[in-house]
């Protein structure tokens, strides 16, 4: 029979459509085929390369992971004001920030490929950059994300990932806060913190762990293989990681990759980021964490009408099904 659940963090319900249920190897796609590179802007040599470079590791020709401005930004550092004003709506000029990380000069080395110690000097500069964008005066929200595959939104196969500063904190990130600090004053601990442990001690949605983490498919998962990566210490802002947990980071990031192409044969995916916005500061309250999104299927009228999502994939069978794949 169907069943609502909720996310105790962010108070969102799903249905787990188990009249409709599909299973997990049903979504299991055919390994895409190699990206030519030819005319890849951000292989080296490639148009991107005209820009002047934010960051460089190193510096130089001989660069591991380079940041540019995007080309084509979301945001930007300076905006004129609307020229009108409307006596009703609200509007302010899109002003922020749009970084592109190129992860690598290899064009075909994405998270699931690339060596390990690069991967661990990629996340250094992620951190780096997220830090970099909170410390901008036009930055009251750091959003970090990589879209991954044709399904995710990604228009180049080459591996990239999106820094983006907002000097706007949308509704409902300040909603996600607010039940965070309810659930600290009703409870007296952060809901993040008792999520990852009851998620460690309970095993079942567990598909990735290691000292510092802790991948597990939510128990209110709004889609099929919908992953969160929890930190085992408490911190509300990505930038407060220290060395271990990026090595951890990396890790625990490049495992999840090789084991949903193993089992879901290399599907497009987003994930991104959840931090606490600048105006928050540090909070006992808030946790930030990964949300990982596997793109298997589109939305509905009903998703659309309500705001509560349909899974047809109970949870804890999606988790076995990423579990027992050979990475």
């Amino acid at each position: 029979m169907p069943e609502f659940r909720q996310n105790l963090a962010t108070k969102d319900w799903v249905v787990i459509a188990s009249e409709r249920a599909a299973r997990p190897e049903d979504f299991r796609r055919p390994p895409r085929a190699p990206s030519p590179k030819d005319g890849c802007p951000f292989c080296p040599g490639g148009e991107a390369h005209k820009a002047a470079a934010s960051f460089e590791l190193p510096a130089g020709k001989s660069w591991k992971v380079r940041v540019i401005p995007n080309k084509f930004p979301v945001l930007v550092p300076t905006s004129p004001a609307p020229k009108a004003r409307h006596p009703l709506y609200r509007s302010l000029p899109g002003e922020g920030l749009h970084e592109i990380i190129v992860d690598t000069p290899d064009h075909e080395a994405d998270l699931a490929d690339m060596p390990e110690a690069h991967a661990r000097e990629l996340a250094g500069v992620w951190r780096e950059r997220f830090r970099s964008a909170s410390a901008s005066d036009r930055v009251a929200m750091t959003v970090l994300f990589k879209n991954y595959g044709p399904g995710s939104g990604a228009s180049i196969h080459h591996p990239v990932t999106h820094v983006v500063g907002s000097s706007v904190v949308p509704s409902h990130i300040r909603h996600r806060m607010d039940e965070a600090a309810r659930y600290y004053d009703s409870a007296g601990s952060c809901v993040f913190c008792r999520m990852s442990e009851a998620e460690q001690e309970d095993k079942s949605r567990v598909v990735e762990e290691n000292d510092h983490f802790v991948a597990f498919v939510l128990y209110a998962a709004l889609s099929p293989f919908h992953i969160w990566v929890l930190p085992k210490r408490h911190m509300a802002s990505f930038s407060d990681m220290n060395e271990k947990e990026l090595s951890s980071i990396a890790a625990i990031l490049q495992r999840l990759a090789r084991r949903l192409r193993a089992a879901l044969g290399d599907p497009s995916f987003n994930f991104v980021v959840q931090s606490a916005p600048l105006d928050r500061g540090t909070t006992e309250a808030y946790h930030w964490y990964l949300s990982l999104v596997v793109r298997v299927g589109g939305g509905s009228g009903f998703e659309m009408g309500s705001g509560i999502f349909t899974n047809t994939v109970v949870p804890e069978e999606a988790a076995r099904f990423l579990q027992s794949a050979k990475v």
